[in-house]
């Protein structure tokens, strides 16, 4: 049986909430789940093959979240941790056959690239660079660099699934830093730049942008008032058919079509 590890920030919910939908008894694939909310995706980390939590800080410092709240997420994730790596602090990533990096804000500064790409007289290796500086601050980067220092580097399939754009109901798609920018033209730079970190990405399907070209359709929000970054149950079905798109291409025994024929 091929084993499949999802990870990341609270992206990672909308995904295995979609999965519940799904018969997969017959796949031959086991899909695990690790989601690391708000401020406990930064401690989250690859060093090497293991997959762990940093220890909780004294005082997680958040401006509006409460230690106590933030607290409960963290155990929730040390608790699916545990889980997957029967009762170890960590997860030995050797044991799965693909590694799916998800959210960890891979793409919180595209219209900062977006800046690079339409600056004429910047070359394509100087904006890829641009790009791979970026990551490096970003979470997703950081797990995609522990993964790197791996020994069995290369044994495992890693890709990179973004979290969605902001839902074009967001106030802030309006303001000079997204108006008029169009996602496509830098996610190719993010395409080509991710082999460099040793995965590949997962690109946006059409559905989740917008016409606007800068954020997603409104009708994919969840229900959730000042929620622009998260999807609805009909936007995590579209992010599922991507990712078992992306894991047939590596020739991974998900077959899409008995998969998706049975999203409610």
């Amino acid at each position: 049986m091929n084993r499949i590890l999802i990870f990341g920030d609270s992206q990672v919910a909308t995904i295995a909430t979609a999965f519940k939908r799904l018969d997969m008894s017959k796949s031959g694939t086991c899909f695990n789940f690790v989601s690391a909310p708000g401020p406990v995706a930064r401690k989250l980390r690859t060093d090497g093959h293991r997959l762990h939590l940093e220890p909780i800080p004294d005082t997680w410092s958040h401006a509006y979240l409460s230690d106590e709240h933030i607290a409960k997420w963290y155990e929730g994730t040390q608790a699916q941790i545990s889980f997957i790596g029967q009762g170890s602090s960590s997860i030995d990533l050797t044991d799965f056959d693909a590694l799916i990096c998800t959210g960890g804000h891979i793409l919180a500064r595209w219209n900062t690239l977006h800046d690079a790409v339409a600056t004429p007289y910047l070359s394509a290796a100087c904006i890829e660079q641009v790009c791979l500086d970026v990551l490096k601050g970003m979470p997703h980067g950081q797990w995609l660099k522990g993964l790197m220092n791996s020994p069995h580097r290369g044994s495992v399939d890693v890709l990179s699934l973004p979290e969605p754009l902001l839902n074009e109901m967001s106030p802030l798609v309006e303001t000079p830093a997204y108006a008029g920018k169009r996602f496509r033209e830098v996610e190719k730079v993010i395409v080509n730049a991710l082999p460099q970190f040793g995965s590949t990405f997962i690109p946006v399907p059409d559905e989740l942008i917008s016409n606007s070209g800068n954020s997603s359709p409104a009708k994919y929000k969840v229900d959730r008032q000042d929620d622009f970054v998260h999807l609805n149950h009909e936007g995590g079905d579209i992010i599922l058919r991507s990712l078992i798109d992306a894991l047939d291409r590596l020739r991974h025994p998900v077959g899409r079509p008995a998969v998706a024929s049975t999203i409610a």
